[in-house]
């Protein structure tokens, strides 16, 4: 980029710090970045200057190198030896050097490549993403730990998060002048817990993700979006219900003279207490069916309730029990 003034670009005086031009940077290019000027050529190549100039004067070495060599204003200032005669090859005759560059040549990039070889390269072979839109942050994945009645209605859990942020006490530098930052201890970042509330929508389920856009860690450059909070559901296992898809299944027991006459059973559910007609002759391990009482769909409805009913025969039979099925026995001969 040729007779450019970087300082300029970013904004800041030559006497900047680097919490100064970093912070320079990070404003601007918020109010410079893509997504907010979507179709304006202008505005993307503004952005593409101030990520070089940032990353020229964020690195002490190069911003040597530039201020030494560098324009500003608009008037470049050549190393020394840049106006000496040159030979056939472009060489300095007497001490070697650079040869001037042309009006098509890369100026002053091209010194920069010289400078700095692979750094310089290294920089436009970056991915037109990252310098377009910045670096995106890493996502956060958190396991939420349900019951199956949470599932039951859409309603709001809270979720206790460890969250790292860039520290804004040093712009993420870890210092402060000379100084190391005391709020991060010279990290660049500081991590503290937040509490989210979480509505889980109906129709969701074990190892399902709920994702919290832009709330995990921070972009290492400043600028790019940050990461997602991943929570996935995971549902503890129910000393009483099953979960089969969006069915729900359950054992019910049923005394044997109920089950051989047939009759009403009235139990609880997680939907609430309901009464079952039990058919006569029903036998232990038969499957019963109730519509609409299981987990909610997604866009609608309810799964069913399946009922796997337990015959049961009581321990301890009385005198008159005994004398009933020893009577039920002779009648069955």
């Amino acid at each position: 980029m040729a007779n450019k003034d970087y300082y300029d670009i970013l904004g800041v005086a030559r006497s900047a710090d680097q919490k100064e031009i970093h912070k320079a940077y990070r404003r601007r290019a918020r109010d410079l970045h893509p997504d907010k000027h979507k179709g304006n050529t202008q505005a993307e190549e503004k952005f593409k200057e101030l990520g070089e100039a940032y990353r020229i004067l964020s690195d002490p070495q190069r911003r040597k190198q530039y201020d030494l060599f560098g324009s500003v204003g608009g008037d470049y200032a050549p190393p020394p030896g840049w106006g000496q005669p040159r030979d056939a090859s472009g060489q300095d005759p007497f001490t070697g050097g650079w040869d001037e560059p042309s009006s098509t040549s890369g100026g002053f990039e091209d010194l920069f490549e010289a400078l700095w070889g692979r750094f310089g390269r290294g920089a436009r072979e970056r991915s037109q993403s990252t310098q377009m839109h910045g670096e995106r942050g890493s996502d956060i994945e958190v396991e939420l730990p349900l019951m199956v009645e949470d599932l039951l209605e859409p309603k709001a859990k809270q979720i206790r998060i460890s969250v790292t942020r860039r520290c804004e006490n040093c712009e993420g530098l870890g210092r402060n002048d000379a100084q190391t930052c005391s709020a991060c201890k010279g990290t660049g970042k500081v991590t503290h817990r937040r509490t989210f509330k979480i509505r889980i929508p109906a129709g969701l389920g074990d190892s399902d993700l709920i994702r919290l856009a832009g709330q995990g860690n921070p972009s290492p450059d400043g600028i790019g979006p940050s990461g997602d909070i991943l929570v996935r559901l995971k549902v503890k296992p129910h000393p009483k219900y099953r979960i089969k898809g969006r069915d729900l299944e359950m054992d019910l027991e049923a005394p044997d003279y109920q089950a051989a006459l047939g009759g009403k059973l009235e139990f609880d559910t997680p939907a609430g207490r309901i009464a079952l007609q039990l058919p006569a002759g029903t036998i232990s391990g038969k499957k019963l069916r109730v519509r609409g009482k299981g987990l909610p769909r997604k866009g609608g409805g309810r799964g069913d309730l399946l009922i796997n009913v337990i015959v049961t025969i009581p321990k301890d039979l009385t005198a008159e029990q005994k004398e009933l099925y020893q009577k039920l026995k002779n009648v069955g001969k």
